[in-house]
């Protein structure tokens, strides 16, 4: 699988046979072992595929992650090649970007760690601890903090988006996977703050469409009004 890491940005093409997907009389052996090269070759492709993609605010470049092989890969996106592939740490699961496109960000689920990435070089700057297998993050709209899912854990860690470093966490429950931000009124959100039980937790509410669309936001296919 390691040999065809280096390939993958160009494809990888099987030179086969027929007979890996339509068996030949008195060759069995022959068209199982085209069949297992068929196999590994598929099965090695599910590990090179990214995780997570995502765009740079400018909308030229994709940034996805690998989670088997431990890095970043960037990609322009008008040439469709590989510009760069950077180590992150063990099981990056999700990567975004800074408000202001300076910096990446990748939670890494197999080391506990976030990397913080110049998007510019584009080059590792530094790894910071989280919680128990960080997974899904989203940049505060402000731009100043990343807010984390510790999916090992109960809580969303807050991370300083410069430089990684976790200030601070919110208790939210077991085995928290993604982060979003809701359009609710003030009766759903207070509604959610009394389910969590955390007086101290802060709610937002009564984020526009608008302004949600506005700040780049995903915006779920939904019925309600806020959504």
């Amino acid at each position: 699988g390691r040999a065809l890491a280096p390939l993958a940005s160009e494809g990888v093409l099987v030179m086969g046979s027929a007979s890996a997907l339509r068996g030949m009389r008195r060759a069995s052996t022959y068209s199982a072992a085209r069949g297992a090269q068929l196999a590994y070759v598929q099965a090695v492709g599910t590990e090179l595929a990214p995780h997570n993609v995502q765009v740079s605010p400018e909308g030229h470049t994709l940034w996805a992650t690998s989670v088997s092989y431990g890095f970043v890969g960037v990609i322009d996106a008008d040439l469709r090649s590989v510009e760069a592939a950077v180590a992150t740490g063990m099981g990056p699961a999700h990567v975004v970007l800074t408000v202001d496109g300076a910096r990446a960000l990748v939670t890494n689920s197999g080391d506990d760690t976030l990397a913080v990435i110049d998007a510019e070089r584009p080059a590792l700057v530094r790894t910071t601890a989280t919680g128990s297998m960080p997974h899904g993050m989203r940049p505060s709209p402000d731009g100043r903090l990343a807010l984390v899912a510790d999916m090992g854990g109960t809580t969303v860690g807050l991370h300083d988006a410069s430089s990684g470093k976790r200030i601070g966490e919110i208790e939210v429950g077991r085995t928290p996977v993604q982060v979003a931000i809701s359009s609710d009124g003030r009766e759903r959100a207070q509604a959610m703050a009394d389910k969590l039980k955390a007086p101290a937790l802060r709610m937002g509410y009564d984020l526009s469409l608008a302004k949600a669309r506005e700040w780049g936001l995903f915006i779920s296919a939904s019925r309600g009004t806020t959504s």
